[in-house]
């Protein structure tokens, strides 16, 4: 899959691009002799495993660079490859992050091809005794003159971003022992140690010593007052103002699709991400539900779940907090003869291992983790072929997005001054909810963070203090209790229960 990447407003003279590799089976190349090679299995740690070594398979689209004339970059590629060894070591190799650095290498490798074109000799080795005339500094030069041109060709982030990469690449090369030391005559950077001021998740100001380099490019914080319609939460977030939950809870009954409503519905009351609403298990809300009483049920998410969460790579997990009749909700629809259906057509089949949100031709809006480790295992379908267990392509939620784009275009129909806004919103909008809510029930600042800072799965409370910070700076102060209360009145007289 050619893929020339984003970099058409730079203006660079190469035709260098990104690949992907769709069903990559990682082997380990010994030399014997000059005559002779042998490739074996990839083995590495697994501390998931009891026997400790696993031998793992299979990565799907795995990326690899191009030079501009078709031949494979040898030396990015073999700095992916040693990534992926790397982060296998300690978990399931993220794809994702694995493509973000072949993207910023492209750019990397987009701009030598460039100087070339030129007439400028340079390339990734160039490291004479003069530092900057190092292909390093010389590079940095380059991303800070695109960062003084009206308009940016980059932004301040994917220049930071890409320095950043850069160093990891030279880093790794140099440790390694990747090529000869002979490459590096004189270092390619200068490392230095600094201190980064954090809030800790007790609150405590805290200073943490880092790693960094004469290379970086720092990328300040944007100022929470300084756009009052977002917070960053991961990233930019818009909660939904009150007028804005009504109009949205109102057209989409009448949208015509019973499994997005439910899943919108879930965001808003529990602030689940996009993943994490998309790789529910039908068996999680029956075990909550059987397992649990009271009007809030406690559904554990990421480690150790099959439900994932954001942080890639991370043995983290916390608890969703699901209003009992929104689980009994749920659990109706998973009963019925529509939802029965798509499971028919999907790789578990009509059991509780399933999903609860599948599309109308039975696959998930988001492809777990679980479920890519699962296709390997022909004990859990019998129905497909094996190929069709290996080559396969995991969905990113983008069947959701673009069912939230079309709700969209049906509210602007009545309102056509309806502002557009993302699934993930609706994360924010239930922090935001929960703030309102319980300030103007009376409960303090502290017991609103606390709550809100388990109950979201933040890591640091200076992430949550930011919708409480939020709340203060808006206009919209009045919005107190009914925004909490609005989305499911109707929900809680279908299941018996009273408006609380």
């Amino acid at each position: 899959m050619k893929r020339p990447g984003n970099f058409s407003k730079e203006g660079l003279n190469s035709n260098a691009y990104l690949s992907k590799i769709r069903t990559f089976i990682p082997r380990k190349l010994v030399f014997e002799d000059p005559n002779r090679a042998i490739f074996s299995p990839y083995r590495f740690q697994d501390p998931y495993s009891l026997a400790g070594v696993r031998e793992d398979g299979i990565i799907r689209n795995f990326p690899i660079l191009f030079r501009g004339n078709g031949q494979p970059w040898d030396i990015g590629n073999l700095y992916l490859m040693s990534k992926m060894a790397e982060a296998a070591k300690f978990d399931q190799v993220s794809v994702e992050t694995l493509e973000t650095h072949a993207v910023h290498l492209l750019g990397f490798l987009r701009w030598l091809e460039d100087n070339n074109a030129r007439g400028n000799e340079i390339d990734e080795y160039t490291f004479p005794d003069e530092p900057h005339h190092r292909v390093t500094y010389a590079y940095r030069r380059y991303l800070m003159r695109q960062l003084r041109k009206t308009p940016q060709p980059i932004s301040l982030n994917v220049a930071s971003t890409r320095m950043g990469v850069v160093v990891s690449f030279y880093r790794e090369l140099f440790n390694s022992g990747l090529v000869e030391a002979s490459k590096f005559p004189n270092t390619p950077f200068e490392s230095r140690v600094t201190g980064i001021h954090f809030i800790d998740p007790k609150g405590l100001s805290r200073i943490k010593e880092v790693q960094t380099t004469d290379l970086s490019i720092h990328a300040p914080r944007r100022d929470l007052l300084a756009d009052p319609d977002h917070l960053n939460d991961g990233e930019k977030l818009r909660p939904l103002d009150l007028d804005e939950q009504k109009i949205i809870a109102d057209k989409i009954s009448n949208y015509g699709n019973y499994c997005f409503e439910l899943m919108v519905l879930f965001a808003v009351e529990t602030g689940a991400r996009k993943q994490t609403v998309c790789t529910l298990r039908i068996y999680h809300l029956k075990q909550c539900l059987k397992s649990q009483k009271g009007h809030e049920l406690r559904l554990r998410v990421g480690a150790g779940s099959e439900v994932d969460i954001k942080n890639k790579g991370s043995l983290r997990s916390y608890s969703l907090h699901v209003p009992r009749y929104l689980a009994q909700v749920l659990l109706d629809y998973v009963e019925s003869q529509s939802a029965k259906a798509r499971r028919a057509q999907s790789f578990y089949g009509d059991s509780d291992q399933n999903y609860v949100f599948l599309s109308e031709n039975g696959t998930p809006f988001y492809t777990s983790k679980a479920e890519i480790r699962d296709r390997e295992d022909p004990s859990f379908s019998s129905r497909i072929a094996a190929k069709d267990r290996i080559d396969f392509s995991p969905n990113k939620g983008r069947s959701l997005n673009n069912l939230t784009k079309r709700l969209i275009r049906k509210i602007k129909e009545d309102y056509p001054d309806f502002q557009s806004f993302r699934f993930h919103d609706l994360r924010a909008t239930y922090g935001l909810n929960f703030v309102r809510h319980h300030e103007g029930q009376g409960k303090t600042r502290n017991w609103c963070m606390e709550q809100l800072r388990f109950r979201m799965g933040h890591k640091h409370s200076n992430t949550t203090e930011l919708y409480l910070d939020f709340e203060n700076a808006s206009e919209r102060n009045d919005q107190v209790t009914n925004a909490y209360t609005i989305w499911l009145e109707k929900y809680r007289r279908d299941t018996g229960e009273a408006t609380e």
